[in-house]
């Protein structure tokens, strides 16, 4: 089978370039199958990640960042001439290659690829929740506007063949579509040697933007810290947000036992050596973090923000959720997981098992059967 992925670069360090690149390395290297990843501006950048060399890579070089700092008219303009080349190249290409499947990852190509005239089955992937973009806003105009964005999108997604999901939940979020199915990610690596639920270490990891909601992680572990002074809490990663991270740290007074740490290759060891993992995030799409820390026999104490931990820990004893922005109540979900050696062992148990379901021949099986499916679909 012939499969070509559409994505804006695969020059980023990014969640989405990651989960691309694992998912074509193993259509392209233990499928067998012909991958083409087709990419709008890379700027002549090297991959971050070790991409197969059995795939194929095609650059349209469009550059739609160049007109950033332009004026939103003239910007509009600039944007409407350039999506008319996009769509040419984008539709010659695709005639060339002749591809059974084309899947766009809700770049630059969303609002043109289910209008291209080749034989392939048009495929969409939405690697976040929906209502991801609204809640990222902080000013209450731009939310507005963004609501009203992504209620528009909705006509364009019903032009495609197949609109694939992260979670049960945000499938939900997008109302009777005919075309909607659930795909999660896959976890890359299962270990074979667990945490022991015994240090004294909290762990937080991702990137350090708003959207992670860190700083509700401090206000929750403040309440609490001082009490419990032999155990600490390490936050893991980067971004624009460390600086207010760390003087919020400083302010609460809680300086001593809660840390902030870059971004690390050795998660492994991370996991290996945490009894618990939080997640105070606004929004995800499915949030892998939580998995991985799962597959290490972690607990997971999280705030029930949209999408994932419904679809993940609910109704289990493999951690717990939270009302979400509800502080005092996940301080003292935090306390009592500190308190309880038993119950961390339990949740250690269950969810090595559980995340089996996520390995990655698992989910890329389910996506062969899909794409042989959609193949063989009469068209829409």
């Amino acid at each position: 089978m012939r499969i070509a992925y559409c994505i804006n670069a695969t020059f980023n360090c990014g969640g989405m370039e990651k989960v691309l690149m694992t998912k074509a390395n193993y259509l392209a290297d233990t499928l067998g199958h012909n991958v083409h990843i087709i990419r709008v501006q890379q700027h002549g950048k090297n991959n971050f990640f070790n991409f197969s060399k059995n795939i194929i890579f095609h650059d349209l070089d469009i550059n739609y960042d160049e007109d950033d700092n332009k004026n939103i008219i003239w910007r509009m303009i600039c944007r409407k001439r350039k999506k008319k080349i996009h769509k040419k190249k984008l539709e010659e290409l695709l005639q060339k290659l002749n591809v059974d499947i084309c899947i766009s990852m809700f770049d630059y190509e969303f609002d043109i690829l289910p209008y291209i005239k080749d034989k392939s089955r048009k495929l969409l992937e939405y690697h976040f929740c929906k209502q991801q973009k609204v809640n990222e806003q902080r000013n209450p105009i731009m939310k507005i506007l963004q609501r009203i964005r992504v209620s528009l999108w909705t006509d364009t997604i019903k032009k495609y063949d197949s609109f694939v999901v992260l979670t049960e939940e945000d499938k939900g979020n997008w109302g009777s579509l005919d075309n909607i199915c659930v795909i999660p990610n896959p976890l890359v690596h299962i270990p074979t040697i667990y945490s022991d639920v015994k240090s004294k270490n909290i762990v937080a990891i991702g990137r350090l933007t708003y959207s992670k909601g860190f700083d509700r992680l401090i206000d929750a572990w403040a309440i609490i810290a001082n009490k419990y002074s032999d155990w600490k809490l390490v936050i893991y990663g980067d971004g624009e947000e460390k600086e207010y991270l760390n003087q919020q740290i400083i302010n609460k007074g809680i300086e001593k036992n809660t840390f902030m740490q870059p971004a690390t290759k050795d998660i492994d060891n991370v996991y290996k050596n945490a009894s618990m993992l939080i997640m105070t995030s606004r929004n995800e799409g499915l949030p892998m973090v939580m998995l991985e820390a799962l597959s290490y026999g972690i607990p997971v104490v999280t705030f029930d923000f949209p999408c994932g931990p419904k679809d993940i820990i609910a109704n289990t004893d493999m951690g717990s959720i939270i009302r979400n922005g509800d502080i005092n109540a996940l301080a003292k979900e935090i306390e009592m997981w500190i308190n309880s050696y038993t119950k961390r062992v339990n949740a250690n148990n269950k969810a090595v098992i559980f995340v089996r379901k996520f390995e990655l021949t698992s989910i890329m099986g389910i996506w062969e059967k899909y794409f042989h499916e959609l193949t063989n679909k009469e068209v829409r």
